[in-house]
C-alpha cells in the first residue's frame, strides 16, 4: 500500500502555462514581489511551480526514507519531525562502516552491542602469569626466578552473531608463581593465559657460567574458520640467567596490548608490566652482594576491546 504525499507539483505538465527560465530571472517583481494591479497568469504559476516542486520533493524524500505519511494538515510538528528522521536514516546509511564505539572489558559479564552496531572487530589477550619469589640463598648461593609468560592474543572481525548478548570472560593475571586465567569471547575466540615456571633456589657460585631457567611459555590462541585477523602466542618469558659477572632474573613475556616486567639484577624485587596480559619480570638474589629473599610479582589481568562499526 503507498504511503500518502500530500505535497505535489504545481504546473508541471508538458506545455504548461509558465514562463521561461530566463524571463522569470529577468523579472523586476523577483525583488519587489507583485504590485497592485494585473499579473501575468504565467508569472504567478512559475512562482507556485517552483516553491510546489520543493515541498513535493522534500514529502518524497520523507516517505522514501522513513515510510511515513507527508501530510498537509496546515500544521509542522509532525513534518519537521520527519524529515529530521529522513535525514539521520540517510546519514547512517551514507556514512556505513564509521566508528560508533569503542568499549574496553577488563572484567567478565555480557557484551550487548551498542544501537546501530553492524560488525565489530574485537582484540582481546588472555592474562599473564607472575614470576616466583626466592627465598634467601645461604653464603655461597645465589637463586634465580623466570619472567611470566604473556597471555595470547587475537584480533577478529564479526559482522552477524553478536547480537543478543555474548558471555565474555576476561583471564585474570597470575598470582606470583602462577599461571594466568584465559580469556575468551562467547563461543568465538579463546586466549589462554601466559604459564610461570619454577624457579632455581640456591645454586653453588660455582655454577655462574651455566646456570639458567626454563622460559615460561606463553597462551595459545583459537581462530576462526574467517573473520581471524590475528591470533598468536604472547611472548614467553625469558629465562633467569647466570654469567661469568653476575646474574638475572628474566623478563615478563609481551603481547600487543601490554609490554612484560623488566629484567632486574640481585636483590631487587620482581616488577609487574604495562598494558593488559603480560607477564611479570623475573627476580635474583645472590649472596655475595646481599643474602636476602626477594618477592615475585604478579602478571597482568588480561582485557577484550570491542570496536563497533555501524
Amino acid at each position: 500500500m503507498s504511503v500518502e504525499n500530500d505535497f505535489l507539483a504545481f504546473a508541471v505538465g508538458a506545455g504548461a502555462n509558465v514562463l521561461s527560465q530566463a524571463a522569470y530571472a529577468s523579472m523586476t517583481a523577483l525583488g519587489t514581489g507583485f504590485q497592485a494591479g494585473t499579473a501575468q497568469s504565467a508569472a504567478l504559476n512559475k512562482v507556485w511551480r517552483q516553491s510546489s516542486i520543493m515541498s513535493a520533493v522534500l514529502a518524497r524524500f520523507i516517505v522514501a526514507q522513513t515510510g511515513q505519511p507527508a501530510v498537509d494538515d496546515g500544521t509542522t510538528e509532525t513534518l519537521l519531525a520527519n524529515l529530521t528522521a529522513a535525514i539521520s536514516a540517510v546519514s547512517q546509511t551514507a556514512a556505513s562502516g564509521r566508528l560508533l564505539n569503542v568499549r574496553v572489558f577488563t572484567s567478565s559479564g555480557t557484551y550487548v552491542s551498542t544501537v546501530g552496531t553492524n560488525k565489530i572487530i574485537v582484540e582481546m589477550v588472555g592474562g599473564g602469569a607472575g614470576s616466583n619469589s626466592l627465598a634467601a640463598p645461604g653464603p655461597g648461593n645465589y637463586s634465580l626466578s623466570a619472567g611470566g609468560g604473556s597471555g595470547a592474543y587475537a584480533k577478529f572481525l564479526l559482522t552477524s552473531g553478536f547480537t543478543g548478548g555474548i558471555p565474555i570472560t576476561v583471564g585474570n593475571g597470575g598470582g606470583i608463581g602462577s599461571n594466568g586465567g584465559t580469556t575468551s569471547f562467547g563461543v568465538f575466540m579463546s586466549c589462554g593465559g601466559g604459564l610461570a615456571v619454577a624457579a632455581l633456589s640456591a645454586l653453588s657460585h660455582a655454577t655462574y657460567p651455566t646456570a639458567i631457567t626454563a622460559e615460561a611459555s606463553a597462551g595459545s590462541a583459537s581462530a576462526l574458520s574467517s573473520g581471524t585477523l590475528l591470533a598468536i602466542s604472547g611472548g614467553q618469558g625469558t629465562p633467569g640467567i647466570s654469567t661469568n659477572t653476575g646474574i638475572l632474573g628474566g623478563a615478563g613475556g609481551s603481547n600487543p596490548l601490554g609490554n612484560g616486567g623488566a629484567s632486574l639484577g640481585a636483590a631487587a624485587n620482581a616488577v609487574q608490566g604495562q598494558g593488559f596480559g603480560a607477564g611479570a619480570g623475573g627476580c635474583c638474589t645472590d649472596a655475595s652482594v646481599s643474602n636476602v629473599a626477594v618477592t615475585g610479582a604478579g602478571g597482568l589481568a588480561g582485557a577484550i576491546i570491542v570496536y563497533e562499526l555501524a
